[in-house]
C-alpha cells in the first residue's frame, strides 16, 4: 500500500501544480502580480500570501452575501481562512492525510475532476450529445479490457455495501 499512497501523493501534486500553473495571467501588470506575492498572514509555519486570500476567497464568496463594510468584511473572510488552515493543520497532524479513506476520496475527487476536464475540452470539438457518445464507445472499442466473469460474480451490491460498510 505505500507504493499505492505514493502514486496517489504524486497524481495529486502533479494535478495541483498544473492547475496552479494554469491559474497564471501573465496579462497582469507586475504592480499586481507583486501584491499578490505580500505576505499576508502566518498560521504556524503557514505562510499565507494576498494571492492565496484572492484564490481562496472565490468559493467563500459565492456562498456569501457581501456587507456594506469592506474592511470588516475581508478581515472576516481572512479569520475564516485562518480558521481552515488551522483546521488542515490539525488533520495533518493527526495524519488524517495518509488514511486510506482520505486518499480514496481524494482519488476520487481527482479521477471525475479529470473527466469532467476531458468532457468539458471535447465537447467543442462534437456538434451534440450523440456525436460525444459515438466517440466514447469508440474509445470503448479501442481500449483492451479483460472482465473475470467469475470475480464479478463474487461480488455483492447488497443493502451493507451501500450503505458503505464496505
Amino acid at each position: 500500500m505505500c507504493q499505492y499512497s505514493r502514486i496517489i501523493n504524486s497524481l495529486i501534486f502533479i494535478s495541483l501544480a498544473v492547475f496552479l500553473a494554469g491559474c497564471g495571467n501573465n496579462a497582469r501588470p507586475q504592480r499586481e502580480k507583486a501584491k499578490e506575492g505580500r505576505l499576508l498572514a502566518v498560521i504556524n509555519n503557514y505562510k499565507m500570501s494576498v494571492g492565496d486570500f484572492y484564490r481562496d476567497v472565490r468559493p467563500i464568496l459565492k456562498n456569501k452575501l457581501l456587507t456594506e463594510d469592506p474592511r470588516k468584511e475581508k478581515r472576516q473572510i481572512l479569520e475564516e481562512l485562518i480558521q481552515k488552515e488551522i483546521l488542515i493543520q490539525e488533520a495533518q497532524r493527526l495524519n488524517l492525510d495518509k488514511e486510506k479513506d482520505f486518499m480514496r476520496e481524494i482519488e476520487q475527487y481527482w479521477k471525475q475532476a479529470l473527466i469532467k476536464s476531458l468532457i468539458l475540452k471535447k465537447q467543442n470539438e462534437f456538434a451534440g450529445e450523440e456525436q460525444m457518445d459515438n466517440w466514447i464507445s469508440e474509445l470503448r472499442k479501442a481500449a483492451a479490457v479483460k472482465i473475470d466473469d467469475e470475480a464479478l460474480n463474487t461480488i455483492s451490491l447488497d443493502s451493507d455495501y451501500k450503505q458503505g460498510g464496505r
